[in-house]
């Protein structure tokens, strides 16, 4: 029997007992020392909640131009300008969707007071919202891709954290008939 490969295994069985305990008192010794917070995802969560909310009102305005037009050739610049006209002046519109606007690869701090008019928000909206008007009558509205862009950050900001890039896009289509009910 080869005595050298005994006091190998021996040997490998305190090492790995040694470098545990070594990890287990580095942690220990580190842990109070180290400060650090974590970031809260409470406003990702509201911004999901707004936008369900936006997304409602949304739908009750496209569905109040549409009632009482004709859905027909040349007719959906009416429909458009019908909606943008009530989109640029509902205030609770403006609070969710120009706060932290991202758009045109520009977030909100470029475009600092550019919405704060309504025909500025108009303009966004005829730039934003396309109209078509299908052969059977009905409406097919599509929202292009604009979005949101912030940052997270923990509440103490003394300790060591790492702030979070959120960016979060809106777009949607919908479709409307001349059968559907009003908001």
């Amino acid at each position: 029997m080869n005595k050298k490969a005994v006091f190998m295994d021996i040997y490998l069985v305190f090492l790995t007992l040694f470098m545990c305990g070594f990890v287990i008192v580095v942690f220990f010794l580190q842990s109070g020392k180290v400060e650090n917070s974590l970031v809260s995802s409470v406003e990702v969560l509201r911004m999901e909640d707004n936008v369900k909310n936006f997304e409602y009102v949304e739908r009750c305005m496209l569905k109040d131009s549409f009632v009482g037009d004709k859905c027909g050739f040349g007719e959906e610049k009416d429909i458009e300008n019908n909606f943008c006209d009530v989109f640029s002046q509902d205030l609770d519109v403006v609070e969710i969707i120009f706060v932290d606007l991202y758009y045109q690869e520009r977030d909100a701090t470029e475009w600092g007071s550019a919405f704060k008019d309504s025909v500025a928000r108009k303009d966004f909206c005829l730039d934003v919202y396309d109209f078509e008007c299908k052969s059977n009558g009905d409406l097919r509205v599509r929202r292009i891709d604009f979005g949101k862009r912030f940052n997270l950050v923990a509440e103490e900001e003394s300790k060591i954290n790492f702030p979070v890039v959120v960016e979060y896009s809106f777009d949607k289509e919908f479709s409307f008939s001349k059968k559907e009910v009003v908001c």
